[in-house]
């Protein structure tokens, strides 16, 4: 029945980085700030000389200053993207860089 509405799913994918929950509420958004962060080294010491594309639902702003290397206030200042599309470049030895 998912076939119909996801064909392109493969139901036979191991994800290459699954979340540490300290327990089953996230305190939101200060953990959710650190999770970007863990995601964003996980990217960054995984994923060396790839391209790769990341996508999510909502909020995709933290991971791109956690890439970035941006500082992320932790409390409710922080304004989220409801969707958006960013280019970042990394190049041997430096941080990502925003492009576009």
């Amino acid at each position: 029945d998912r076939f119909a509405y996801f064909p392109e799913i493969d139901l036979h994918h191991e994800s290459s980085y699954s979340v540490d929950h300290a327990g089953s509420v996230e305190d939101y958004p200060q953990d959710y700030m650190t999770r970007m962060k863990s995601v964003a080294h996980h990217l960054d010491s995984c994923y060396k000389g790839k391209s790769i594309v990341c996508y999510t639902h909502a909020a995709s702003v933290a991971l791109v200053s956690a890439l970035a290397n941006e500082p992320m206030p932790l409390d409710l200042s922080f304004k989220f993207a409801p969707c958006g599309i960013y280019y970042l470049e990394k190049t041997d030895g430096s941080s990502w860089k925003l492009i576009a």
